[in-house]
């Protein structure tokens, strides 16, 4: 994916991922029994990101690696002696010079970070699916492959089709806030194509900022002055949220006022949870467009889609500490 050429072995029996995201691929593949060592930021983990959830014996695994950007302790991954190292968003300089210090090949993939970029699931050279693609032919997952892709697809085709023609009378200006970068943010905090939004044809009111990154800090002015009738807030800044809606600062913004606001699961996470940007959206689409989500129960249909990605269900494990899909009040 970065322009290197690699030699692997023909059979891979056993592989380290490194920094964010390599290893919810090998979940994603139904490949986990091929991993041999996990990060630091992992181990701590196991609550918060649907693939680290559904696969607690992953914690049993050596830490070969600090996590973040990636910071591979070569002592222990040459101990695991892995017939590959996958790294996620290495240059080639690093993957070369990681290749050449262990004497393992090292491929590198690109799964998605979640707060930069805006990943077009409809898109079948998106990053995710480059990855998926480039891993599974190396470990001969390339049906189980398909089979994701192909999933994922029905789900944005069946997000479409329910919010397809809606009229003027249900659309209503939306804002998500509280989407953490590095660190813990407030409402101020937002998404320029926020995916959950895209998926279900809504009125962003933030659509119209200019940035490189996805992810933008607005003014807290900006965000009375566009006034949201729905607010959703990341539940993983939950606790600063809240401080700020008592803080008596949005009281005149239109959905705090009336009490329309709502969490949202933190897919941005260790790289990009896409199993929760579908999850998101059916309770978005649920919220914004009831008649049209009547059929859907939001929890149910969220582990579903936990389960496909990850073979194992995972809402209420990773919605024990922060809260899940409710209103959030200042109570």
């Amino acid at each position: 994916m970065i322009g290197r050429e690699v030699e692997v072995p023909k059979q891979i029996n056993s592989v380290v991922p490194i920094a964010q995201g390599s290893t919810r691929v090998f979940s994603y593949l139904d490949a986990i029994d091929l991993i041999k060592g996990i990060s630091e930021t992992e181990n701590k983990s196991f609550s918060k990101y649907p693939y680290l959830a559904a696969h607690p014996e992953l914690k049993e695994l050596p830490i070969v690696d600090a996590g973040g950007a990636g910071t591979p302790y070569l002592e222990e991954i040459v101990k695991v002696s892995p017939d590959l190292i996958v790294a996620s968003y290495f240059d080639v300089a690093t993957a070369d010079e990681l290749q050449a210090k262990t004497g393992i090949p090292v491929v590198v993939i690109e799964p998605g970070v979640g707060r930069i970029g805006f990943i077009d699931y409809m898109d079948d050279n998106n990053d995710l699916y480059q990855s998926l693609d480039l891993i599974a032919k190396i470990i001969d997952k390339e049906e189980r492959a398909v089979e994701l892709k192909s999933y994922i697809k029905s789900l944005v085709t069946d997000l479409e089709e329910r919010t397809d023609g809606i009229s003027e009378d249900e659309i209503v200006p939306v804002y998500v806030g509280g989407l953490s970068k590095q660190g813990a943010f407030g409402l101020a905090s937002t998404q320029i194509k926020y995916p959950p939004f895209v998926w279900t044809n809504s009125d962003n009111v933030a659509s119209g900022v200019e940035s490189a990154s996805n992810t933008v800090e607005i003014s807290k002015e900006q965000i009375i002055g566009w006034d949201p009738s729905v607010i959703f807030a990341d539940v993983s800044n939950i606790v600063l949220i809240k401080d700020e809606l008592s803080s008596g600062l949005y009281d005149t913004v239109k959905a705090v006022d009336e009490g329309e606001v709502y969490g949202v699961l933190p897919y941005p996470g260790y790289g990009l949870n896409h199993e929760l940007v579908f999850a998101d959206s059916y309770y978005v689409g649920s919220v914004l467009y009831p008649d049209r989500f009547s059929d859907v129960d939001v929890i149910a249909v969220s582990d579903e889609i936990m389960k496909e990605f990850n073979g194992k269900g995972a809402y209420s494990t990773i919605t024990k500490q922060s809260g899940g899909f409710e209103r959030i009040t200042t109570d």
